[in-house]
């Protein structure tokens, strides 16, 4: 699911102090992405790996989204959501990539396509994304 445009009206403050998990391998990108959303109002974790952050996500019930590189060493994108979505039913997703989404394997076995938010990306379409992605329902 592609995100709406950046001239959409969305308020960034509507869930301001929701939990985020950042999945990300690149410690550059990691640390962007924790500065960025903590300035935003949103509380923060972070994971350098799949496995890491599906750990997270089984034993912290207070997440509301995961953001999620889709190429990572290890347990991949695909399989995270999949994994963390059957514990964790009502998570919502934003997956961000360098790769096109037509371009990555591994979500046929979604029942939906999350959102996307191609990298390089400005910090404050992280922020709209990460709005957009937790104000859609499931």
């Amino acid at each position: 699911m592609p995100l709406k445009s950046s001239t959409a009206k969305v308020n960034v403050k509507s869930r301001a102090g929701a939990t985020v998990l950042v999945a990300e391998d690149d410690p550059m990108l990691r640390t962007l992405a924790q500065h960025t959303l903590q300035a935003a109002g949103y509380k923060l974790l972070t994971a350098a790996s799949g496995t890491e952050a599906l750990r997270l996500c089984e034993d912290s019930a207070q997440i509301a989204l995961l953001v999620t590189d889709v190429m990572m060493p290890g347990m991949r994108g695909p399989e995270l959501i999949a994994r963390a979505l059957r514990a964790r039913p009502s998570l919502k997703v934003l997956c961000t990539s360098g790769y096109g989404m037509a371009d990555i394997e591994g979500f046929s076995e979604l029942a939906h396509r999350p959102p996307f938010l191609a990298k390089p990306y400005l910090p404050s379409a992280l922020v709209i994304a990460v709005a957009e992605a937790l104000a859609d329902e499931p």
